[in-house]
């Protein structure tokens, strides 16, 4: 399927009609298949930007492409995955603490595994 053919396939209201719960199965399966290929993903990714995969010499470029390809979608996932988690308790994310620090007030948030 070329990347064309699959935003064509898409229904746009189907999220929109999916439940926090079925939405929050999704993520993790998402989080699980990121997870299972990540190996494939960074080969790819190496592949794209002209590095051979394996070689000694490029070792430091294949974390490179950790970081710019696998992690920053993960991270993503796993903040949605604790928001999903809250919905679905029916509660929302609030934060930890609120304080006041040069003018302005600042407050913290831990996703939901964190807090207390």
């Amino acid at each position: 399927m070329t990347p064309k053919e699959a935003v064509d396939w898409l229904d746009p209201t189907s999220w929109k009609e999916t439940t926090a719960a079925e939405k929050l199965a999704l993520l993790r399966q998402v989080r699980e298949n990121l997870s299972r290929h990540t190996d494939e993903l960074v080969q790819a990714d190496c592949e794209m930007k002209g590095i051979r995969h394996g070689d000694e010499d490029n070792i430091h470029q294949e974390g490179t492409a950790i970081q710019s390809c696998v992690l920053p979608v993960g991270g993503r996932i796993n903040a949605c995955i604790d928001l999903y988690e809250w919905l679905v308790d029916g509660k929302m994310p609030g934060p930890i603490g609120i304080a006041r620090g040069r003018g302005a007030l600042r407050r913290a948030r831990l996703p939901p595994a964190r807090q207390g």
